[in-house]
């Protein structure tokens, strides 16, 4: 057997080794995200009333909770919370 033949064999089994040990690693490492019902408390702490949806949505700037809210005043009022820091980022 040749000595570049053994070198592929080697280097194959070591990237399929780690290929199989760490399936996350050709891909981009997944960003950490605060919770729904982590988004919901920033969301009621700052605004008070009831929730009546949340949902995590990705816009070209980054992922995003949006929630609506039913406020005490009998208002609905829609907040963006990032799913990253937990910022309020917008709300209509």
């Amino acid at each position: 057997m040749s000595t570049n033949m053994t070198i592929k064999k080697v280097m194959t089994s070591i990237l399929l080794t780690l290929f199989i040990l760490c399936p996350h690693g050709l891909a981009a490492a997944p960003k950490n995200i605060i919770s729904k019902q982590q988004a919901i408390a920033v969301v009621k702490d700052n605004f008070g009333g009831k929730v009546l949806k949340a949902k995590l949505l990705e816009s070209p700037s980054g992922r995003f909770y949006s929630v609506k809210l039913l406020t005490k005043k009998g208002r609905v009022k829609q907040v963006s919370v990032d799913s990253r820091t937990g910022d309020i980022l917008n709300n209509r």
